[in-house]
Parts: C-alpha cells; structure tokens; sequence
C-alpha cells in the first residue's frame, strides 16, 4: 500500500512542483502557460452550458438544435486562426492576448445581460442571430488567445525544459477541465444560466486588469 501510494501520488506531485517550478522561473512562459489554461477553461464552460443555453434561448429539442451554438464557435475558432496568422511579426503577443482576453470578458457580460433581458420572452430568428454572432466572436477571441499563448510559450521554452513544460501545460488544462464544470454547474443550478455567464464573465474581467497589472513590466516585452 505504502509503495502504490509513492508512485501513484507521492513522486507525480514531487515532479509536479519541480516542473511548475520551470515554468514559473521564466515569466513569459508562466504567462503563456496562463492563458492557454483559461482559454481552454473557458471552452469547458461554454460546452457544459450549451444545454441550458439551447433550452433558454433556442427551444425546441436540444439534440436538433444545440449545433446553432456549437458551429458557430467552431467557424469563429476558425477564423481566429486565420486571423492570428495575418498578424504582423512584430506583434506585441502578450498585449495581444490580454486585449482578447479583456474583449473575450465583455463578450461574456454581453452574452450574459442579453439572456436575462430576453429571458421568458418568446424565442424569434434576431435573438438566434445575436446568440450566434456572440458566440461566434467568443469562439474567434478564445482561438486568438490559445494560439498566440502557444507561439510565446515555444518562443520561451527551450529542447532541454520542453517535456516537463508542456507537462505541466497538460495537467492545467486537466484541472480546467473539471473546475468550470463543477462551478458553472452550481451557478446554473443556484442562479440560472444568464448569472451564470454574466458572473464568469466579470470574472474574467478582473482577472483581465489583473495580468494587465502583473505582467506590464517584464512579460509584455515579450
């Protein structure tokens, strides 16, 4: 028993803190590592809450009509790819990404106030409209985010760190996959789904002014 729980619990984590101890020795890299984490956190959220946002703002059976959120997400993701790709070289990426994650916040809010103003209102074509364009750009913003956090992640991780880097990537993303599940969760449960988004979005924006503060001096150089 006492073997299992060292390698199985005991040596991961002693790993765990010697791999997040690199990522965090380099600020750009910490910064990068960041944001993927809440890029990809933020897509949990909106997968987790396409029932109940098919249910409020659609109607109908959510297997029939749950695609007009999904697809649109993945054609604005799309685009963000493209987009990032006409981006000049000498673009400044981590004020880029703070700028998308600060846009990506207010899209959030928006999303948020628009369903609690229309909510027990009876559904027509302009509220799908707006539903599809807003998630639409939050699918864009979120794919500019993601992409650029990655190309400055590669830009300051060298061959010798890379694995235990991208290690240390991976398990972040394992837990932003659970905690907006559990969260937003609670908040459709205890609220409903408009207090849902809106209140994550607010989140995201103070967590936006945040990195903004934290990082002006020496990541925003990157």
């Amino acid at each position: 028993m006492g073997w299992t729980l060292k390698v199985w619990v005991v040596q991961p984590l002693v790993q765990l803190k010697v791999n997040w101890k690199l990522v965090r020795e380099v600020p750009s890299r910490y910064f990068s590592v960041l944001q993927i984490g809440v890029s990809q956190g933020l897509m949990y959220i909106l997968i987790t809450l396409v029932p109940a946002l098919t249910t409020t703002l659609i109607g109908g059976k959510l297997e029939n009509n749950s695609y007009l959120l999904i697809i649109p997400v993945g054609i604005g993701m799309f685009f963000g790819i493209v987009v990032v790709n006409l981006f000049p070289k000498r673009l400044n990426l981590a004020r880029t990404i703070i700028g998308c994650l600060i846009m990506a916040s207010l899209m959030l809010v928006l999303f948020g106030t628009f369903i609690g103003l229309v909510r027990g209102q009876p559904i027509n074509h302009l509220y799908v409209i707006i539903v599809v364009m807003i998630v639409g750009i939050f699918g864009l913003l979120n794919a500019i985010i993601a992409t650029l956090s990655q190309t400055l992640l590669q830009y300051s991780t060298d061959d010798t760190n890379r694995g235990r880097i991208f290690g240390s990537l991976q398990m972040l993303i394992n837990f932003g996959a659970a905690l907006p599940i559990f969260i937003s969760g609670i908040l459709t449960d205890v609220l409903n789904v408009g207090w849902s988004i809106l209140i994550i979005g607010s989140a995201l924006f103070v967590y936006s002014l945040v990195v903004l503060s934290k990082w002006r001096g020496s990541a925003l150089k990157s």
